[in-house]
């Protein structure tokens, strides 16, 4: 993240807005190497999601399919979706339109993608069309998804 979540309140108001239900475990590795500094949600090798977990930045692994981070995004006064190239990070596509993630800009504008008429709408506005749309992984963090390839759209229910 280009701006983590830097305390545990944080932490745990994002993932109340994430609608993420369940507790926050601190992690009180010690700066270890292979999970991420600050806020994320841990993952196993079967996609679903395991822990909410917390420590005070001194991690310093990077956020992967396995841990991912719970970021802050601004782009100057505005905020609102941006589409992301083939396998390119919310936080780089961000960071690419000189901005950084947030889960309050993405909480603030869930509603616009939590449906499929939603996500229909605003990825019309962004020159692309789906011709199916699924809600099946839309509690997972990294909806709202596009696969070009099968014109197929993953829309968010978090809240």
């Amino acid at each position: 993240c280009a701006e983590g979540l830097p305390t545990l309140e944080t932490c745990r108001k994002a993932a109340w807005h994430l609608g993420l239900n369940m507790e926050v475990i601190q992690d009180f590795q010690g700066g270890v190497a292979h999970d991420p500094p600050n806020c994320y949600l841990e993952f196993d090798d079967s996609s679903q999601p395991g822990q909410l977990r917390f420590n005070v930045g001194d991690n310093s692994g990077e956020c992967n399919r396995y841990d991912r981070c719970i970021c802050q995004c601004h782009v100057g006064r505005r905020s609102g979706w941006t589409l992301g190239g083939i396998d390119e990070s919310c936080e780089d596509t961000c960071a690419a339109r000189g901005g950084t993630c947030s889960a309050s800009s993405f909480q603030a504008h869930n509603h616009e993608v939590d449906s499929a008429a939603g996500i229909a709408s605003i990825l019309e506005g962004l020159g692309v069309s789906c011709q199916r749309f699924e809600p099946q992984f839309g509690s997972s963090p990294d909806t709202p998804v596009v696969e070009m390839s099968q014109q197929l759209c993953y829309y968010s229910h978090y809240l």
